[in-house]
């Protein structure tokens, strides 16, 4: 990966910090995740048609990001898909990856949108992250699902970023003993 391909994710992930923090919608989530799609499509191209050093970081940021998007971001959607096939009523798991939790944290610590009961009592988002059956539909989570969908799309990119760096060093490493 060169230094423009990194400049250009390095700025996504500048779009998806202030998306995140002062426009968590439901139609902003979906960009991200739109755009987060194109990105990890792009490294999969790429580690496909590029010629060796750079082959190395593509296939690296691909596998990275990739298999954090499928456990982050995926896996819930499949799991309800299959269910309503089925007829079953569940609630998919929530991801249980340590960022799930960072970015709960992140989502009570930046002032967004308290999450209330009908009763009047506020729900930290970090215990939602713990219910296991359906959430109680007194709850207003709008803002939450989509402030956790963009922070996953962020993370998917970083997570890619590693695996292009770890990807790179292996190569060097093998080069290096040739």
């Amino acid at each position: 990966m060169k230094l423009a391909e990194t400049l250009v994710v390095a700025g996504f992930s500048m779009i998806l910090i202030g998306a995140g923090t002062f426009f968590p919608k439901a139609v902003v989530a979906s960009a991200s995740f739109s755009a987060t799609f194109v990105i990890v499509a792009g490294s999969v191209m790429a580690a496909l048609v590029c010629r060796e050093p750079s082959r190395a970081a593509w296939r690296g940021f691909a596998f990275f990001a990739t298999t954090y998007s499928v456990f982050a971001v995926l896996i819930g959607d499949v799991y309800s898909a299959v269910n309503s096939q089925f007829g079953i009523a569940a609630q998919p798991p929530r991801p249980a990856l340590i960022t799930s939790y960072l970015l709960a944290w992140a989502y009570d610590r930046i002032g967004h949108p308290e999450i209330w009961t009908s009763g009047g009592s506020r729900v930290p988002s970090l215990h939602l992250l713990r219910v296991r059956e359906a959430i109680p539909s007194g709850l207003e989570v709008s803002t939450y699902d989509a402030f956790m969908n963009i922070g996953h799309c962020l993370f998917t990119v970083w997570m890619g970023l590693v695996g292009g760096w770890i990807g790179r060093r292996l190569n060097d490493g093998e080069a290096m003993e040739a």
